[in-house]
């Protein structure tokens, strides 16, 4: 994205339980104009990232609120989703964290 000039933001978690043991979540802002690009490289980032050839069911990919350009045409479905989002992948976080998240991502 940034070498297409567009500003990144994300949050990544790792995680380890019972169950599903070691994996992560990504929360990512891609500009509309780019989702197609991303999608389509999303196995090759996971393969650079990790070293290990895709498997399938790894990657769970999905707009927030449930389809594109939401946050244009339903703001307040979007900004519900994106709270809910966010305190899925931040459970277990300091209280505030959640607060502190939704006004970074509002910012950009």
């Amino acid at each position: 994205m940034t070498r297409r000039g567009h500003r990144t933001a994300w949050i990544v978690v790792h995680e380890n339980g019972p169950g599903k043991g070691g994996h992560g979540h990504l929360l990512l802002h891609v500009p509309a104009g780019l989702v197609a690009a991303l999608t389509g490289k999303q196995r090759a980032i996971l393969k650079h990232i990790t070293g290990s050839t895709y498997r399938a069911r790894v990657i769970h990919s999905r707009p927030v609120g449930g389809k594109l350009a939401v946050e244009r045409t339903a703001p307040g479905l979007h900004a519900a989703n994106l709270a809910n989002a966010l305190h899925y992948i931040i459970k277990g976080a300091e209280d505030d964290a959640p607060a502190v998240h939704m006004d970074l991502m509002h910012k950009l």
